[in-house]
């Protein structure tokens, strides 16, 4: 199971600091994102999926981009093999 690491104070991503924003993440080997660089890249990921679609491409059906937890309900990159809310396996009936 994952496992949160109290020793992680700030975003690896934008590199604010615990106490700088509302929610920061942890994820393996003590890499951790907050809630603006999950708003932010959700934000870009959107955007891409919306370009691809007004240029009238199609898209690899078997490159998920995001997946959704099965016990949790929340999105995650399907690069990731963990939910970022509730740690449980991506994949896996809960």
């Amino acid at each position: 199971m994952f496992q949160h690491s109290s020793a992680t104070n700030s975003c690896s991503f934008c590199g604010k600091e615990r106490d700088k924003v509302q929610r920061l993440i942890a994820g393996p080997a003590g890499v951790c994102i907050c809630d603006e660089c999950i708003d932010l890249h959700r934000k870009a990921i959107e955007r891409e999926w919306q370009a691809v679609q007004q240029r009238g491409e199609t898209l690899n059906p078997d490159r998920k981009m995001i997946t959704t937890c099965n016990s949790c309900g929340v999105t995650s990159p399907a690069s990731h093999n963990y939910c970022f809310n509730c740690g449980q396996k991506l994949g896996q009936e809960p």
